[in-house]
């Protein structure tokens, strides 16, 4: 915190802080031992391996400090820079504007490979993770269980069953957006 401090003062010494971005994130969260043997950021999607902090500073953009409740994914940050700085976000660009009026709600998707590979997806108070090297499922409520300590992916197939097929089509999708680039 002391080095953003800084850099920000540094920049603000020289007369630019009014006409700069700045914009501090993390790739990853990180465990410390919330959950057995989670104590590296890359074992596990629980909360505290995937919220990632982000904080974005501008004068001229935030008069006041905002925070958002919005969910959102890496893929967000080029969308959300270039619509802060005035220039259109390409149509075939992944991702959206957290800052725009015209954003819209969806489920945010996550994978680790390290041990095992690991998909899942985050969808409001849900959070599911499927393990494709064992195929165990794990599906929690976080209203209820912020800690993510119940699993109750036998208590709803249903769900189950769906965010499966969420991922499956995710993955089909990804490999196309690879496959299709130059």
């Amino acid at each position: 915190d002391a080095l953003f401090g800084r850099l920000v003062d540094e920049y603000k010494a020289r007369g630019l802080e009014d006409d700069t971005l700045f914009v501090f994130v993390g790739d990853h969260g990180e465990g410390f031992d919330e959950h057995r043997n989670n104590t590296l950021h890359a074992h596990f999607l629980y909360e505290e391996n995937v919220h990632a902090p982000l904080v974005m500073y501008a004068p001229k953009l935030f008069t006041h400090e905002t925070v958002s409740h919005r969910l959102a994914s890496h893929v967000d940050l080029a969308p959300t820079i270039l619509d802060l700085v005035g220039v259109d976000v390409p149509a075939q660009m992944q991702g959206q504007s957290l800052v725009s009026d015209a954003y819209k709600y969806r489920p945010t998707f996550l994978f680790t490979s390290y041990p095992d590979p690991l998909i899942g997806l985050r969808d409001g108070d849900k959070k599911f993770v499927r393990n494709l090297q064992t195929n165990g499922d794990e599906l929690y409520d976080l209203a209820r269980d912020p800690g993510e300590q119940h699993n109750g992916a036998r208590a709803g197939p249903e769900i189950v069953r769906t965010y499966r097929e969420r991922l499956a089509d995710l993955v089909v999708r990804q490999r196309k957006v690879v496959g299709d680039h130059p």
